[in-house]
């Protein structure tokens, strides 16, 4: 099973990926499944914004 989200989804509230991606990471790292979570194309995301340790700090 696996579970996308696409950029449009995660988009929807104007959100954008230094506020939700941490929170994201998070709350779906210990789901027992395959997720892909796709960036936004039309921005580009900061490197930093895609480290490990930026992702699955502590929120």
């Amino acid at each position: 099973m696996t579970l996308t989200i696409n950029p449009k989804t995660r988009g929807l509230g104007n959100l954008a990926w230094a506020e939700v991606g941490s929170i994201m990471c998070n709350t779906l790292k210990n789901l027992d499944i395959h997720v892909c979570i796709y960036l936004p194309t039309e921005k580009k995301v900061a490197t930093e914004l895609l480290t490990a340790d930026y992702l699955l700090q502590k929120t």
